[in-house]
């Protein structure tokens, strides 16, 4: 089980390399009530984590994932095709990168963030964490790891669990930060957020292809073992 836990955590730090949900809590951070807000946004996000991942408590326990089954043999071919589409959009997104110096455009819905309520900050994070093709294909992969391994229950959970606490990290620091120290947190929130705008591209990128490789490697990995 060990080698699987080293996969759950390569994919929760992948999953929460997340640029745009990052930079969306920074933003509510700014708005009003940006405690309550930022708090449940980060409630949200945790919960559509959960959401992603939940489905493997939902498995029949007498699925055969053991290498060379049938199902293996599918969830292996699966991966390399998902991988393959990761390696693909990491370039589409380098090749639209944009120019040096210019910010990458952000969506359109983040300029309405200001006046955001707690409810919707919730439901916002439930939708980024939720509808994103990156963290579904993590929590796939994370689903056959753990399936694969033969876990038991405890073992599941605490998987689980590490997938959702290190997926939800990137979230849960600039809202800690800011409720710990207050407005004095404003200075290095903007830098951040600064930063991620400017980045955006690389960052994604960078994680795109990260996914794609780590992916088809477990995808490669499973026909040939």
């Amino acid at each position: 089980m060990a080698s699987e836990f080293g996969d759950v955590f390569i994919a929760a730090i992948a999953a929460a390399i997340s640029p745009v949900p990052i930079i969306a809590a920074i933003l509510i951070l700014f708005s009003g009530h940006a405690r309550r807000n930022g708090i449940l946004y980060l409630l949200g996000w945790v919960a559509g984590m959960l959401i992603c991942i939940g489905a493997v408590l939902l498995l029949p326990e007498d699925l055969d994932f053991h290498r060379g089954a049938v199902l293996a043999n599918v969830g292996a071919g699966f991966r390399l095709l998902v991988g393959l589409l990761f390696v693909i959009a990491a370039l589409m997104v380098w090749l639209r990168r944009p120019k040096t110096g210019e910010a990458h455009p952000l969506p359109a819905w983040t300029n309405r963030i200001e006046g955001i309520s707690g409810i919707q900050a919730l439901l916002l994070a439930v939708g980024l964490a939720v509808i994103n093709p990156k963290n579904l294909a993590l929590a796939f992969s994370t689903i056959l790891s753990i399936a694969e391994a033969r876990a038991g229950e405890r073992e599941a959970r605490l998987a689980l669990a590490l997938f959702v606490l290190i997926g939800s990290s990137t979230i849960a620091v600039p809202v800690f930060y800011r409720l710990i120290a207050g407005q004095r947190a404003d200075r290095q929130l903007q830098a951040w957020k600064e930063w991620l705008t400017y980045n955006n591209a690389t960052v994604v990128c960078v994680v795109l292809l990260m996914i794609g490789v780590m992916i088809i490697g477990k995808g490669v990995g499973g026909f040939l073992v």
